[in-house]
C-alpha cells in the first residue's frame, strides 16, 4: 500500500480510491499467487490526512483560487485596454480628436 500511494500525489490519493484500489489489488494479487490465492478486491474506505496537511491544502486550494481570480481580473483589464487602443486608433484614422483622462 505504501509504495501504491508513493506513486501518486497526495491530491491523487485523496480523490482516487479507484485507481488507487486497482494498483494495491495487483500488487497484493502478485504476491499472493505464490501461495496459490486470488485475491478479487481490495478497498480503501476512508483516507483521513494529518490536520496539518488538510491545512496546507486548504491554503494551496484558496491560493489557486486567488491566482485565478487575479488573472480573470487581469484579462478583463487587457480586453479594456485593446477595446480602447482600437476605438482611439478607429477616432485618429477618421479624424476625430480625443481625449483621455485616466483615473
Amino acid at each position: 500500500m505504501r509504495a501504491a500511494i508513493g506513486e501518486l500525489e497526495l491530491d491523487e490519493v485523496l480523490h482516487a480510491r479507484a485507481k488507487l484500489n486497482t494498483m494495491i489489488c495487483e500488487t497484493v494479487q502478485d504476491a499472493a499467487l505464490a501461495w496459490g490465492l486470488e485475491i478479487k478486491r481490495y478497498e480503501l474506505t476512508d483516507i483521513s490526512p494529518d490536520k496539518h496537511i488538510t491545512e496546507a491544502m486548504d491554503k494551496q486550494a484558496a491560493a489557486e483560487r486567488e491566482r485565478r481570480k487575479q488573472v480573470h481580473r487581469w484579462l478583463v483589464v487587457k480586453a479594456i485596454l485593446v477595446d480602447s487602443s482600437l476605438a482611439f486608433a478607429s477616432c485618429r484614422h477618421n479624424g476625430i480628436t480625443v481625449h483621455c483622462i485616466c483615473v
